[in-house]
């Protein structure tokens, strides 16, 4: 209650692009390993760095395909949702450096 008045509660609301939840985070990082595999984000660094040294495609990777900012929010999550966002990142990061012939 606020001034005599009863205040509705949410079990998740997103804020500034992250999935704020009551139970776990699941929801934020399974947000999280979409964004990873936004075909547009990777393919197009890899288009067009194709033949950068792969220390310019890591940080060009790291700084347009992976918006962990809130990350270390994540508290509450399931082994197997952690691992599948595990496994993104590293597929991610191969297809950039161009060093597996798959694309995202």
């Amino acid at each position: 209650m606020l001034n005599d008045a009863i205040l509705n509660t949410i079990d998740s609301c997103k804020y500034l692009g992250h999935i704020m939840s009551t139970d776990d985070d699941n929801s934020d990082i399974i947000r999280q390993i979409g964004w990873l595999y936004t075909p547009e984000q990777n393919n197009m660094l890899i288009r067009k760095f194709s033949k950068c040294d792969s220390n310019v495609k890591m940080g060009l990777f790291r700084a347009y395909c992976t918006q962990f900012y809130g990350c270390s929010t994540w508290k509450r999550f399931k082994v197997t949702v952690i691992r599948r966002f595990e496994a993104a990142y590293v597929k991610c990061t191969k297809v950039s450096l161009v060093l597996s012939g798959n694309t995202v």
